[in-house]
């Protein structure tokens, strides 16, 4: 049965395309900025899956934006949507070159979108709290913002993503304790956000990460503590990946991109400043964790492809 674009467009955004599929877009684009030292190829490879999976959701958003606004209304989707923003942040990097303005208003846009959705999912999630609407999600909306430090260079704009880096340090430790406390006093929760547990990795990386990214001077005596905190909740996120596979496919597994390779960008850009035996050891880090990730990665596209061409066929 043949269809018109138009009705084609329509289709695919408006049933077949999760918001969480931001999420995979996220961790594709960082993946590929990690890559570029070792692939040119791999690395705008992994710009065109991105730009892909980003260009579906905008069709989703301009064909039935109240689709949008009422998936912003779960506590779930709305702490997951802060990985679109943050996506458009990473992918301006691979534009800044040559397009640098464009990359910028990119990136400005991209912030100010991240600002507004703290202050959405704050209003509507956290004043008059619910601990049971609390997931690890919510680390994307207040510490995600911290994904400016990251790309701050790429686009001369370190001053503003210092200042990211220290607002998501700042979050972190008392969202840490919130929202362990959440799955320790309230175990319960739908099967289908179970691999969200895994973004647990990535708020200690992603503040390292972005520090590194966006100071000059290395505080070592904070950074190792860190590192190694970000180790030990990396191979808890490699606990929770391994169980999430062995599950039938949800959305959610976009949530086992983005924190396995941010941990691998932590562990390249720790292996840089730190000496001797500890950079050795840590640059073997950092190249497990680049293949785990590269690996991760390329499954949980497969799978969100097999999702989205599958469901149109069954509606064709």
């Amino acid at each position: 049965m043949k269809y018109a674009l138009s009705d084609t467009i329509h289709m695919v955004a408006l049933d077949k395309i999760p918001i969480p599929v931001a999420g995979v877009a996220l961790g594709t684009a960082s993946l590929g900025n990690l890559l570029n030292a070792y692939s040119e190829t791999a690395h705008w490879l992994c710009f065109g899956i991105a730009l892909l999976f980003i260009l579906l959701l905008l069709g989703r958003l301009i064909v039935d934006p109240e689709s949008i606004r009422r998936d912003l209304c779960d506590p779930v989707i709305a702490g997951v949507s802060g990985t679109f923003p943050m996506a458009l942040m990473v992918m301006s990097t691979y534009i800044s070159g040559s397009y640098y303005e464009l990359a910028l208003a990119i990136w400005g846009s991209a912030i100010i979108m991240h600002i507004l959705l703290m202050i959405h999912y704050t209003r509507r999630f956290i004043i008059g709290m619910d601990m049971k609407k609390i997931f690890a999600s919510t680390f994307i909306v207040y510490v995600g913002i911290a994904v400016a430090g990251v790309t701050s260079p790429f686009l001369d704009m370190r001053t503003i993503g210092s200042v990211t880096v220290y607002f998501g340090a700042l979050v972190l430790i008392p969202l840490f304790v919130l929202i362990t406390y959440r799955y320790i006093k309230c175990p319960g929760y739908p099967r289908p956000t179970f691999p969200l547990l895994c973004i647990y990795t990535a708020p200690v990386s992603l503040c390292i990460a972005g520090y590194m990214q966006s100071f000059d001077h290395m505080m070592l005596e904070v950074l190792i503590p860190a590192y190694i905190l970000a180790c030990v909740l990396y191979v808890f996120g490699l606990v929770i990946t391994v169980r999430t596979i062995a599950m039938e496919f949800y959305p959610s597994y976009a949530a086992l991109t983005f924190p396995l390779v941010i941990s691998a960008i932590a562990s390249k850009n720790m292996s840089s400043c730190l000496e001797g035996n500890m950079s050795e050891i840590v640059s073997v880090i950092s190249s497990a964790e680049t293949m785990i990730c590269t690996m991760v990665v390329a499954y949980v596209v497969i799978r969100y492809l097999a999702y989205i061409v599958g469901a149109i066929r069954n509606d064709s």
